[in-house]
């Protein structure tokens, strides 16, 4: 599984979270390395540096950066900070009036 995870950057992201059911959605992207890389190859062939290669969508603009999160196996788990994260707005959402 570790050759499939070298193939691709991840980012993932908190998202909305439902009232009703009580869940907390995870926005999660995947793209192919050789991609990214092939834009960071044409921007230096142009002299320029990438900043950020994200995923174009319609209702909310240029998403994610996979350029902060390269893929590997631990990443892919929650971390003890992402886990506090968690807690803490689930905890807090109910004093947020939506």
């Amino acid at each position: 599984m570790s050759d499939a995870l070298d193939r691709v950057y991840i980012d993932r992201r908190a998202g909305g979270r439902s009232r009703s059911d009580q869940k907390l959605a995870i926005d999660v992207l995947i793209i192919q390395r050789d991609r990214v890389e092939r834009v960071r190859e044409l921007a230096r062939a142009w002299g320029l540096g990438v900043a950020r290669v994200g995923m174009s969508s319609a209702a909310r603009g240029i998403v994610g950066n996979f350029l902060e999160t390269p893929a590997t196996l631990s990443r892919l788990q929650f971390t003890t900070t992402d886990c506090r994260l968690s807690v803490v707005a689930v905890t807090l959402a109910p004093c947020v009036s939506v």
